[in-house]
């Protein structure tokens, strides 16, 4: 399903956090009305209730986690009959809740009574019952959701409030997701935008820890699915880092060309565009530049946006609007999917992440996270090595870091012993050496403490990926330096030494020029620091005036001769 009018994008304007992290509340403009949204918080950091305002309407949900820390979850304020629905059921509820709470907890055992709390006052009483009429007249735009998760804390399932499933994954055991179940509609290659098609499972095929190819199973096979019933749907072609998805090749009937194997069909190759944080914000097909009497340039079929958390709309070309002109369009939830899926059957999306539009979630290699509440679902399998706050997603800045496996905050986190990750110690080599830099460049006009906190600064905007490079580079300079420097070495092992240091320095003057521009960057909108650049700036300029002078008076000096070695003359 499409609509032609552009969805409304939140935008966040203002937010408010608590100490530890936590959003104590932000506001945002939805396009037609300012928005604001209230969240409270336990002692461990866990979100216990979401409120949103939008003209003037209420709408909360209450979260609920495990000891774990694991969310399991998602009730809809207004609910009080606690069936997973706002209506015209929940009214007698409501009045037993307002009346006898004791009553109602008597009634409705399985039922917190804040579920009355429609106008987030903290209370349930008379002064929801506007709240609540007004909510009914609106309905709740939410949906109830339950989550199940494995020993490891690892999301197995995510259902409807009555456990209808509506997402099922399974893992190996290097904590691979190798197979997923869509009950919603949400990525159906076997019939796109059939609403109550038989739900599709997915086997991931892998090399590391990147997805090369996917198949599928559906229909009259589902859910015994032997090795005949599996189709070849995509086919992905990743690059150096990870996750950096290039190229999907499509087999199914999803996008614009037949599904292999039918009438006019064919595989359709899709190239991914991507932005500074590696978010998929267009897919581009091939084209074909074989095709006659002109060839055919690839163009822009679909196209992501997203919100600074990671709330992903969906806008397709489509050829056939304006006359034939062709225009945008912006996906609509198909089926029980939570958001829109790609046309195309793309899998990823915000930061390279797999998405499943089903639940509106996002698969990390090691953890789930919810865009909706910009966190993390599980807490951080390291605990508290990277701070008091378990579940924060970057620790608040996803604008200027991400984290490729889920494990990661910006000063570290991960499994380094796999290679995968970073280590503290990471962090602090990578902030020593920009602080470094920085020093060479305002020298004393600038205290140490300053200098370190805007190292600090520079470091955590550059992200672990980009910081630590400046070490590395060092390391690699020094380790080639070593063999240059070996009377032993051989004349084969000091070339190999010297092309890898070359690499290094040129990758260290890289990252220097990145931090020389953020640094300037960071003078334009702070008078302190560009004075302090100024001044920096003159002084070098003037040592460097003296050490051409004084070079200038040894040419003269040689000039001059009176030591030489040879017979004086007559």
């Amino acid at each position: 399903m499409t609509e032609t009018s552009a969805a409304l994008v939140r935008s966040a304007v203002a937010r408010s956090c608590k100490r530890r992290g936590n959003w104590a509340g932000f506001e945002y403009e939805t396009g037609t009305a300012a928005a604001s949204q209230s969240r409270t918080a336990n002692a461990a950091n866990e979100y216990e209730s979401v409120y949103t305002t939008i003209g003037g309407l209420i709408v909360g949900q209450l979260l609920e986690h495990d000891a774990a820390g694991n969310l399991v979850e998602i009730a809809l304020v207004g609910d009080l009959n606690c069936d997973g629905e706002v209506n015209i059921n929940d009214i007698g509820a409501f009045s037993l809740a307002l009346s006898n709470p004791t009553a109602y907890a008597a009634a409705y055992p399985d039922c917190n009574i804040q579920l009355g709390d429609i106008n987030a006052d903290a209370s349930v009483n008379v002064g929801d019952i506007n709240a609540f009429t007004a909510l009914l007249s609106a309905g709740h735009p939410a949906a109830a959701r339950r989550y199940t998760y494995d020993e490891e804390n690892r999301l197995t399932a995510a259902t409807k409030w009555d456990e209808t499933p509506l997402l099922e994954i399974e893992y190996d055991a290097l904590g691979r997701r190798v197979s997923t179940h869509d009950h919603t509609g949400a990525s159906d290659p076997c019939g796109w935008g059939s609403i109550g098609v038989s739900p599709v499972k997915l086997r991931h095929v892998f090399a590391g820890i990147e997805t090369l190819e996917e198949y599928v199973c559906c229909g009259a096979a589902y859910p015994d699915c032997e090795s005949e019933d599996w189709t070849l749907a995509r086919e992905f072609l990743w690059g150096e880092r990870f996750p950096e998805p290039l190229a999907m090749i499509d087999y199914t009937d999803a996008g614009d060309v037949p599904a292999v194997g039918s009438s006019g069909g064919g595989a359709e190759t899709l190239h991914f565009v991507h932005d500074a944080l590696g978010s998929v914000i267009g897919l581009l097909d091939a084209g074909d530049p074989d095709a006659t009497p002109t060839p055919i340039p690839p163009k822009m079929v679909e196209r992501y946006e997203y919100d600074p958390y990671g709330r992903t709309y969906v806008e397709a070309w489509d050829q056939s609007l304006n006359s034939g002109a062709g225009d945008w369009v912006r996906l609509t939830p198909v089926g029980d999917a939570a958001a829109a899926g790609s046309r195309f059957g793309n899998p990823f999306a915000w930061t390279g992440q797999r998405y499943d539009a089903g639940v509106g979630m996002y698969h990390f290699l090691f953890r789930s996270y919810s865009p909706e509440l910009g966190r993390w679902m599980q807490r951080d399998p390291l605990e508290y090595s990277d701070g008091p706050n378990l579940l924060q997603y970057v620790r608040g800045r996803p604008e200027n870091a991400t984290d490729p496996l889920g494990l990661l905050d910006p000063k570290g986190g991960g499994a380094p012993g796999l290679g995968l990750g970073y280590t503290p110690d990471d962090y602090k080599n990578a902030l020593k050496e920009i602080d470094k830099y920085l020093k060479g460049q305002v020298g004393e006009h600038m205290e140490d403490k300053d200098r370190t906190d805007l190292a600090t600064d520079i470091t955590n905007e550059m992200g672990m990926l980009e910081a630590k490079k400046l070490n590395d580079a060092k390391k690699e300079i020094e380790d080639a330096d070593k063999i240059l420097n070996d009377p032993a070495a051989s004349d084969k092992d000091k070339k190999k030494a010297q092309d890898k240091k070359n690499k290094a320095t040129k990758k260290m003057k890289e990252v220097q020029d990145e931090i020389e521009k953020r640094l300037r960057e960071k003078a334009k909108k702070d008078s302190k620091l560009r004075d302090r650049l100024d001044k920096a700036d003159k002084a070098k300029q003037k040592k460097e005036d003296e050490d051409k002078d004084k070079d200038k008076e040894k040419d003269k000096d040689k000039g001059k001769g009176g030591g030489g070695s040879g017979p004086c003359p007559d």
